[in-house]
């Protein structure tokens, strides 16, 4: 019964009650391979988290709510800057001259999150439960795929002659600022300039891609490290590709999967990629296709596909920079009345979160739903009394109105932006 829109008036209420609003803490704008930048971001990533657990802290005790769900990324945001300090896989873990600083920074975070989950467990009763999630879990990355280096070597992916030689120009001034040896022989001022000024040199799927690719001779290309899959430039509706759908786009696939398949780490000669798919084979929907033609995952996403244009390799050691980034195991964990104790779950996905919330919370599931509720987590009288119960999504259909007002739209495209998700 309650408005699920976030009206500006309690935005004010908000700042009122904990101070200013959270900023957001864009990555890009931090050169943690700096101290005292890693410091900085530490300073304001703690401020971000404070303001946040306050806010929700007050939303908590002083508004109705019958479902709540706040969102934490101070775990996220160590994760891909500092993952290198975390796992005793790398060599930075021990050598580098500012890890037991770091460590004891990251501590410091932790240490924050596991006293909020402390106050909120003496401030819940008895009849809320409460279940505790990442969306993915956390990994190191050994090394970086040059993804759309490798298909131009293929004959798959030419660029435009005047971008060519900039994009060669820019690697190497990357790679060079990233080195070990000019990290120990220039002041941090001058590297912590150049890494900006790349930094902001790295464009969206707009700048980066769509100007730099000369695509009356492309066939394929990889868009971003998010998408962590490969384009067909296929010729459809509304785009002007040189792959004909049909036989030419299925040909073309294979081809790319097989190539895939046979590439090999220099330095171990060990296969890359350990599995390949199709769009088709993991997306349905009406728009399964937005998504990339061809998904790869290589060493577990140990091995990461990115985008860059100039590389001279098709794979290379990311160890010299922030390196972390996600896998496909999370965390899940669920404390309340109806919840076993001491129970661990075993198979239980992200897509199975929403039907469990609805379970519990006494409602019943929609049958289109993708995932099940995880009933192995619940007391086997409280299953008896109150049997999963599934519907026509139908019944669900509300009326038109947005959730999301234009500004905080707004608000989300920049951030989803500044992650690399959108252009």
């Amino acid at each position: 019964d309650h408005d699920y829109t976030f009206p500006k008036e309690l935005k004010a209420e908000i700042k009122r009650a904990v101070g200013d609003y959270v900023p957001n803490i864009d990555i890009p704008q931090y050169d943690v391979e700096l101290l005292p930048d890693a410091l900085r971001f530490f300073e304001d990533m703690r401020y971000c988290f404070e303001k946040r657990r306050d806010a929700f802290f007050w939303l908590l005790e002083n508004k109705e709510w019958d479902f709540f769900m706040p969102v934490f990324v101070i775990t996220d945001r160590i994760g891909h800057l500092f993952w290198k300090y975390l796992s005793p896989d790398s060599k930075k873990y021990y050598r580098h001259k500012n890890a037991d600083r770091i460590r004891e920074e990251i501590r410091e975070c932790y240490r924050m999150v596991d006293e909020m989950f402390g106050r909120l467990l003496e401030k819940i009763d008895d009849e809320t439960t409460l279940f505790v999630m990442s969306d993915h879990g956390f990994g190191y990355t050994y090394k970086w795929i040059n993804v759309n280096r490798w298909l131009k070597d293929l004959g798959l992916l030419n660029l435009v002659p005047s971008s060519s030689w900039k994009k060669s120009l820019f690697f190497t001034v990357m790679q060079w600022n990233d080195s070990p040896i000019v990290k120990a022989l220039i002041p941090d001022a001058v590297q912590s300039a150049i890494r900006g000024k790349i930094r902001r040199g790295r464009g969206t799927l707009k700048t980066d891609v769509d100007s730099t690719i000369d695509w009356k001779r492309t066939k394929a290309f990889f868009a971003s490290i998010p998408t962590q899959g490969i384009f067909i430039n296929v010729n459809k509706k509304g785009v002007d590709g040189i792959v004909e759908p049909g036989k030419e786009y299925n040909e073309l696939r294979e081809f790319i999967r097989e190539k895939l398949y046979d590439l090999k780490d220099p330095d171990t000669g060990e296969p890359a990629v350990q599995k390949v798919m199709f769009r088709e084979e993991i997306y349905s929907g009406p728009e399964v296709e937005l998504a990339p033609d061809i998904l790869f995952v290589a060493h577990d996403y140990g091995y990461l596909g990115r985008q860059l244009f100039g590389a001279k390799k098709w794979i290379e050691s990311s160890e010299n920079l922030a390196n972390g980034f996600h896998r496909m195991n999370g965390v899940f964990m669920a404390v309340g009345k109806h919840i076993k104790r001491g129970y661990q779950v075993e198979g239980a996905g992200l897509e199975d979160i929403a039907p469990t919330v609805l379970h519990v919370m006494g409602l019943p599931v929609p049958d289109d739903m993708d995932g099940e509720v995880i009933t192995a987590i619940m007391e086997e009288d409280f299953l008896k009394e109150r049997p999963v119960r599934k519907v026509n999504p139908d019944l669900f259909k509300g009326g038109d109105r947005d959730v999301y007002s234009e500004e905080e739209e707004d608000v989300i495209k920049d951030r989803l932006a500044g992650l690399g998700y959108i252009e």
